[in-house]
């Protein structure tokens, strides 16, 4: 019983503040906040810890928890430095898909795209899920698009329905970046033409659907503000 396990540990630690299980009692403690969404409170007991301080099969997932935690409280500031440091420092560690697909988004959120491809790929690597398979190829066109690589970006997006037909969300997600990248280009009719294959596409969602319609209208008026050649 893990709330037993831990009850018994800090007893422990209550006895003996100094044991050097401490840092592992935080560990633990802040993993359960985190599982509970707790992410303050998982900061509170993580935030003093550092990697140094616990056998090294724990340091990663120290690292993860803290810079996840950072960006499920929208400080990214905090996070950057966290998941920078696992891009570069732990290349081979065999982490679940699931984890570094979470560092690479919040390395594509904080704009640190060389880091967040790497992340991402290593995320596609480890899994065979097609519900992570499509979401990491999603923020890959992401980052290509940060990164102003209209083209690769582009590639990416219109991909995913081919690959994923039955990824719903992320194939109607993916398609409205792709139509977003042609309207900026000016390039409306390819813009239309995505907006509506996604519209198509979008089954019992009254949000999604006038979203889609509300970017259809907008394109149509740009297009026809264009003076002809």
């Amino acid at each position: 019983n893990r709330a037993e396990a831990l009850a018994a540990l800090d007893r422990l630690i209550t006895r003996c503040p100094d044991s050097k299980i401490a840092p592992q009692v935080r560990y633990y403690r802040g993993e359960d906040a985190f599982l509970k969404k707790d992410f303050a409170g998982a900061l509170a007991q993580l935030e003093p810890v550092e990697p140094v301080d616990l056998p090294p099969e724990l340091r990663f997932g120290l690292l993860y928890l803290k810079g996840q935690s950072y960006k499920m409280t929208r400080d990214l500031d905090r996070m950057r430095p966290v998941f920078l440091t696992l891009a570069r420092d732990y290349k081979n560690e065999p982490a679940d898909a699931r984890r570094w697909l979470d560092v690479g988004v919040g390395l594509t959120l904080a704009r640190e795209f060389t880091a967040a491809r790497s992340a991402l790929d290593r995320s596609l690597a480890g899994t065979k899920d097609p519900r992570l398979q499509v979401e990491a190829t999603y923020w890959k066109g992401m980052v290509e698009a940060g990164s102003g690589n209209d083209e690769a970006a582009l590639t990416i997006f219109l991909s995913i329905p081919e690959k994923f037909p039955d990824q719903g969300m992320w194939t109607t997600t993916a398609l409205y970046e792709a139509a977003g990248i042609y309207t900026e280009r000016g390039e409306y009719d390819q813009a239309l033409a995505i907006y509506e294959r996604a519209l198509g596409m979008v089954k019992g969602d009254a949000s999604t659907t006038n979203a889609i319609k509300g970017k259809i209208a907008e394109v149509k008026k740009l297009k026809s503000l264009r003076k002809p050649r």
